[in-house]
C-alpha cells in the first residue's frame, strides 16, 4: 500500500536532527554542509573533505574511516569520542590540515604536511602531538589535559591560546585539581610569533619546554607564557637559548621571551635547566614575575588588578636554577636588585629596553629615550652616581660630573698622561672620549679608554688616560651605557 502527502501552506518545523545509522561515502572530494549525526560507522572514501557543519561519530578519527584523505579542511564542529589519529596511523602523513572550526576528541595526533589551525582543537582527556613541516597558529586555540608537543620546520603563533594540561575545580570536594600537562617545542628552520603585539597566551601545568635553536631562529615579544605549579610539585622548564651574558644580545636572535609569568602554590618549585646536561644554555625574558596563583585566570592569562608579587625573600624559596643554565630578564614586578641577590642564575640585564621592558623618559637637556622600566623605577640604583636613587630622581640619567683633572706628564715613550677623578656607578661601563675640537661632529668624538666599575656600589675613581697625539687642544668626556653594562 503506497500513500502520497501533499502538503499545503507548510508551517511545520524540525523538533529533532536525523540520526544516522551508517554513512559512506566515496568521491574525489567531499563536502558536507549539512549537520551529520551518526549512531554507528562513518567511512569516507575522499582525497579531499570539507566539512561546514556537523560531523559527530563514535570511535576514532583514523584511516580506517578516511583512507585516502589528503586534504582535510574543517570549518565547522567535528566531534569524535575517541582519538584523532590524522596521519598517525599511517606510513605517508596527510598533506595538509586547515581548521577553523571546532576538533574535539579524547587526544589527537598529528602527522601532517601543513597544518594550521584558526579554531579550537581540543582533547578531553589526553595530549595533542603535532608533527608537521610548517605549523601555522593564527587565532585559534589548543586545549589540552594533558601535555602539547609541536614538532615541525617552521613554527608560526599568532593571537593564539595554548593550554596544556587544565586546573578544574572539583564539583565534591570544592578544590583545585590540577592536570598536569607540558608544553614541549621543537621548530628545527624558523620559529616566530608576529611581534610586540602577537598577543599569544601559552599556559602549562607541567612546564615549558624548547628543544633547540631553529637554525634561523628569532624572538617571540609577543608571547606570554604561563606556568602554574600544582602543590607539593616540582615543574621543570628547559630552553635552548645561547648564553651571550648580562647584554642587550641576548634578546636578539635568541628565541627570547616577551612575558614569562610562574604561578606558584603551597610548597611549590619552579626548576630551569638546559635541554642537555652537556650544554650551557639560557633563557632570555623580557618581562618575568612571580605570583599566587589565585591572582590569575589560567585559562585566558588574565591577571587581577589588585596583583602583589611574591618579595625577593619568596621567590627564592620557589625558584631553582640548575648550574649549566642562566635566567636573564630584562624588569620584573619584584626588585631585580632583590632577586640577583636571592637567587643564584638569576641575572637582570637593565642594559635592555625592549616593548615590554622599557619607558620612554625625558632626559635634563629636553631630549627622550627609551630606558629599562625597572632601572627607571629602581629605589636601589643610581645610574648618573649624584647621590638619589633613580625612583626619587626626576633626571636619574645626567652626564658624568668629572671632579678633578691632572696631567702627569708623560710616559717613557713619550706619551702625555691624564688622571680623571669622578663619581662612578655600581656595575656600569664607561667610555672616555676624546675630541681635539668642540665644533666637530659627534662622530668625530674618539673613544680612547674603556672602563668597567664592577663593584656593588658607587664609588669616587679616578682613571689614567694616554693621549694619543700631541695636539694642542684635547677635549675629553666620559659617556656611560644608561642601562649599566654591554649592549
Amino acid at each position: 500500500m503506497t500513500f502520497h502527502v501533499m502538503m499545503v501552506e507548510n508551517a511545520m518545523t524540525s523538533v529533532q536532527q536525523t540520526l544516522i545509522e551508517n554513512l559512506i561515502t566515496s568521491n574525489t572530494n567531499v563536502i558536507n554542509s549539512d549537520p551529520l549525526r551518526i549512531r554507528n560507522s562513518i567511512l569516507i572514501d575522499a582525497e579531499r573533505f570539507v566539512n561546514n557543519n556537523l560531523v559527530t561519530f563514535s570511535g576514532d578519527f583514523s584511516v580506517e574511516q578516511f583512507p585516502n584523505l589528503e586534504v582535510l579542511e574543517n570549518n565547522g564542529d567535528l566531534n569524535f569520542t575517541a582519538s584523532g589519529l590524522f596521519g598517525s596511523d599511517r606510513p605517508d602523513p596527510i598533506d595538509k590540515i586547515s581548521n577553523s572550526g571546532t576538533i574535539l576528541g579524547s587526544t589527537h595526533f598529528f602527522n601532517v604536511g601543513e597544518f594550521s589551525n584558526r579554531g579550537l582543537i581540543q582533547s578531553s582527556i589526553g595530549r595533542i602531538d603535532v608533527q608537521a613541516t610548517s605549523v601555522d597558529l593564527d587565532s585559534g586555540v589548543l586545549q589540552a589535559t594533558a601535555d602539547i608537543t609541536i614538532k615541525a620546520d617552521d613554527i608560526r603563533l599568532e593571537n593564539t591560546i595554548i593550554n596544556t594540561g587544565a586546573i578544574r575545580l572539583d564539583p565534591f570536594t570544592n578544590i583545585e585539581r590540577v592536570y598536569p600537562g607540558a608544553l614541549i617545542l621543537d621548530a628545527a628552520k624558523s620559529f616566530q610569533d608576529g611581534g610586540f603585539s602577537a598577543g599569544n597566551i601559552i599556559t602549562a601545568t607541567d612546564g615549558i619546554h624548547l628543544l633547540r635553536l631553529p637554525t634561523t631562529p628569532s624572538d617571540l615579544p609577543g608571547t606570554h607564557f604561563i606556568s602554574a605549579a600544582p602543590r607539593f610539585a616540582e615543574v621543570k622548564h628547559s630552553w635552548a637559548s645561547r648564553d651571550r651574558g648580562s647584554s642587550s644580545l641576548g634578546f636578539e636572535d635568541n628565541m627570547s621571551i616577551g612575558q614569562f609569568t610562574l604561578a606558584k602554590e603551597f610548597d611549590s618549585l619552579f626548576t630551569f635547566k638546559s635541554v642537555d646536561e652537556e650544554q650551557i644554555n639560557a633563557i632570555y625574558i623580557e618581562s618575568l614575575n612571580f605570583i599566587d596563583q589565585d591572582d590569575i585566570d589560567f585559562g585566558s592569562g588574565e591577571v587581577s588588578p589588585d596583583i602583589e608579587f611574591l618579595t625577593a625573600e619568596e621567590v627564592a624559596d620557589i625558584l631553582n636554577i640548575e648550574e649549566n643554565m642562566t635566567v636573564y630578564f630584562a624588569t620584573s614586578g619584584t626588585s631585580p636588585e632583590e632577586l640577583e641577590n636571592m637567587v643564584d642564575g638569576l641575572v637582570w640585564v637593565k642594559s635592555y629596553a625592549g616593548p615590554n621592558s622599557s619607558k620612554r623618559i625625558t632626559l635634563s637637556d629636553g631630549s627622550t629615550t627609551r630606558v629599562n622600566l625597572s632601572l627607571v623605577e629602581s629605589l636601589v640604583s643610581d645610574s648618573d652616581a649624584d647621590g638619589q636613587v633613580n625612583g626619587e630622581d626626576d633626571f636619574p640619567f645626567d652626564g658624568v660630573q668629572i671632579s678633578g683633572i691632572t696631567d702627569e706628564g708623560v710616559n717613557e715613550l713619550g706619551q702625555r698622561l691624564v688622571n680623571l677623578t669622578f663619581t662612578a656607578a655600581a656595575k656600569t661601563f664607561y667610555s672616555i672620549e676624546r675630541n681635539v675640537m668642540l665644533t666637530t661632529t659627534e662622530n668625530q668624538w674618539e673613544t680612547i679608554e674603556v672602563f668597567n666599575h664592577d663593584s656593588a656600589e658607587n664609588a669616587l675613581v679616578t682613571q689614567q688616560i694616554i693621549l694619543p697625539d700631541d695636539s694642542p687642544e684635547n677635549f675629553l668626556r666620559i659617556n656611560y651605557n644608561i642601562g649599566g653594562g654591554l649592549q
